[in-house]
């Protein structure tokens, strides 16, 4: 096949790993699949819906031509949520937020992390709790595969995670300095440095999106045990650690967006 079918495309990408599924699925039995499916199924449809609502309300209706909604690919492997979108075929400018000028792809790239929050937080909530990563690049994205090492990249450092937490790569964050220009946009999607925890190695600064929402999201930490041991999930020794560092940053997210 010719490789001129194919593009790279510069482009935002979220992997979410949703924790404790690989293990339910290793000791569920056969008869057991279906129901874990659709319980995880309508988690999913009902996060992508929530937030397909929010991102909607960028699209403004004096705009028809601009659809954010289908510059975005969002897709989910067995326990692996894959969130997607490219910026290069956006060129021209809208009026947005604040009757601002900003040219579209910084808008797109704004839902973006709106959509990323919004998914990581339902799923949370649904008792999916997800560790993450988000990075940027040129990536080959068709209906078929994804391949590119922004992706390679997310999935790397998400598995490196000791905490239910998105990180976002320096070059991620470069994009989101650019876009955030206004105090609406930090609040509403907000990128923060933070102690996190790694794997075999020490906490150290990094930075994570802030996917809780202030107060309506405080019943996560007084309970947040509950959220990883929810539809028959195990909690290991290794859960158990997962848990007590991400009510440590959870507590850290709740003190920033209190402030």
């Amino acid at each position: 096949m010719s490789s001129r079918l194919y593009k790279c495309e510069n482009s935002l990408i979220a992997v979410l790993d949703i924790l404790g599924i690989s293990s339910m699925m290793r000791n569920a039995q056969v008869k057991d699949l279906p129901n874990l499916a659709s319980n995880l199924e309508s988690a999913f449809s009902y996060a992508q819906e929530y937030a397909q609502k929010i991102i909607a309300t960028l699209d403004k209706r004096e705009n028809k031509y601009f659809s954010i909604q289908r510059f975005f690919k969002i897709q989910v492997f067995s326990d692996t949520v894959v969130i997607c979108c490219n910026f290069n075929k956006i060129q021209k400018e809208v009026s947005v937020l604040d009757r601002q000028k900003i040219p579209e792809y910084y808008l797109l790239a704004f839902g973006f992390f709106l959509c990323v929050k919004a998914i990581a937080g339902s799923l949370f909530r649904d008792g999916y709790p997800t560790r993450g990563c988000i990075s940027v690049g040129p990536i080959i994205s068709t209906k078929n595969f994804i391949i590119g090492k922004p992706f390679i990249d997310s999935i790397t450092h998400a598995n490196n995670l000791n905490v239910a937490g998105i990180i976002v790569l320096k070059t991620a964050k470069i994009v989101y300095d650019c876009i955030l220009k206004s105090q609406y946009m930090q609040k509403q999607a907000p990128i923060e440095l933070h102690m996190v925890p790694y794997k075999n190695s020490r906490p150290k600064k990094t930075w994570c999106l802030n996917f809780l929402e202030y107060p309506i999201d405080r019943f996560l930490i007084l309970n947040i045990e509950s959220f990883f041991s929810k539809h028959g999930k195990i909690v290991t020794e290794d859960a158990t650690e997962k848990i007590k560092n991400t009510k440590k940053l959870f507590q850290a997210f709740f003190k920033k967006l209190s402030t």
